[in-house]
């Protein structure tokens, strides 16, 4: 029934805002949180499984909506497949490297789990590509919780 409300095939394209997108992307959040309530009570491997290959679904349509993206890294997060996160933000950054916010939540998940280096590096080249306030904010900020106050 969640399926009735996605229109299939669509050609992938930015966001413009308009009504038919924002109804598509509602009805792939809908059917993405209804994979990942366990209305059939899978075992977990083919949860995931399940999950995972929606949310690429999803993605193959809707491949510049970077909430989508975000929504998948933090789910393989939550499961335990920090491998599967950071690979999906990689993804992302390659077909959306001008988003601000996939950088930051890519920084932000490498230092959680205790990759400064990895941080570092994605906070280097965000200031490098897209020097602004906000990115030399975020970095100065990350520099002290890492290296002080003297940072």
């Amino acid at each position: 029934k969640l399926r009735n409300n996605i229109q299939f095939p669509v050609f992938p394209g930015p966001y413009t805002g308009d009504s038919k997108e924002k109804a598509q992307a509602r009805a792939w959040n809908e059917l993405v949180q209804y994979e990942r309530s366990n209305p059939q009570k899978l075992p977990a491997e083919d949860l995931r499984k399940r999950v995972h290959y929606t949310y690429m679904l999803c993605l193959s349509y809707l491949p510049l909506y970077p909430d989508f993206w975000h929504q998948c890294a933090l789910w393989h997060g939550e499961i335990g497949d920090l491998k599967g996160e950071v690979k999906v933000y990689e993804r992302a950054l390659k077909m959306l490297p001008d988003c601000l916010m996939l950088h930051l939540a890519l920084a932000e998940r490498l230092e959680h789990r205790g990759n400064i280096e990895g941080a570092k590096a994605v906070y280097e080249g965000l200031a490098e590509k897209h020097a602004g306030p906000m990115v030399w904010i975020h970095y100065m900020r990350f520099a002290r919780r890492t290296d002080g106050i003297g940072a």
